[in-house]
Parts: C-alpha cells; sequence; structure tokens
C-alpha cells in the first residue's frame, strides 16, 4: 500500500465515529424487534434524522443486491457509512501489507543479525524502506 492508500484509510477513521462498534439485533425490553414494530423503528429513526444521514451500504450478491447495513441518527452518519464501505477491501489491504512486512523481516532477520553484533548497518532496499517507516512519527489510534 502506498502512503496515500494508508492515510486515506486512517482519515476515513478518524472521521467514522469513535469505537469500539457493536453489532447488535434491535430489542424492546428484552424481545427483539420483528416486523411492524421494526418497521416502526426504521421509520423513526429516519424521521428524526436528516434524509442524507440515514444511509444504506449495499453489496451485490450472485442473487442480486443486498443491504449490508443501514446508518442513521447523528451527523457522523455519512462518514460512518463510507468506513463501512471501504472496509470491505481496506482490511485485506492493511492486512496483507502486514503481512508482507512480516515475511520481508523473517526473511532478512538472519542476514541482517550481523547488523546487531557488529554495528554494521544494511542498505539494502528493504531494510532502507523498514528504517523509513520506523523514522515516521507514531499515528496514535
Amino acid at each position: 500500500m502506498t502512503r496515500f492508500e494508508i492515510d486515506a484509510a486512517l482519515a476515513l477513521a478518524e472521521a467514522a465515529t469513535k469505537g469500539p462498534w457493536e453489532a447488535v439485533q434491535l430489542t424492546h425490553n428484552g424481545e427483539l424487534l420483528r416486523g411492524d414494530d421494526l418497521v416502526e423503528y426504521i421509520r423513526n429513526s429516519i424521521k428524526v434524522s436528516p434524509r442524507e444521514e440515514f444511509l444504506a451500504v449495499l453489496c451485490e450478491k450472485p442473487d442480486g443486491p443486498a443491504d449490508v447495513c443501514h446508518v442513521g441518527n447523528g451527523p457522523t452518519s455519512p462518514a460512518n457509512a463510507r468506513f463501512i464501505e471501504k472496509a470491505r477491501e481496506l482490511v485485506p489491504a492493511l492486512a496483507l501489507e502486514v503481512l508482507r512486512w512480516r515475511r520481508r523481516w523473517a526473511e532478512d532477520r538472519e542476514l541482517h543479525a550481523v547488523e546487531e553484533q557488529t554495528g554494521y548497518s544494511c542498505s539494502c532496499t528493504q531494510c532502507s524502506e523498514a528504517r523509513a517507516i520506523l523514522a515516521e512519527p507514531e499515528v496514535k489510534p
């Protein structure tokens, strides 16, 4: 991933409502909302939110379009919807990036163990890239 892509992912997270988040089934007095009660809940949520703040995140399945989730009730709802929308591609991309770097370090650890023992500083591209990333200011979550 490029630094631009990483910065864009961090910006999405910063704009969304702070976590942790929790996925739950909607209930009232301990009972699951179903049928007309669920419809009424959603209708009331839409009524109290500006129209642009109640959004659906959709996906395409083999049998047609499907709702992933509905987001509403607040000023950060559009940012939350964008965060959820992008997470499907971002999470695997970030995980692969972590795995790539772990693999690089594992492959190079034995070759570069001599650095620690002798003070020699390797100038290979991988080590230079790793040092550059480690020198960047730490981003606080």
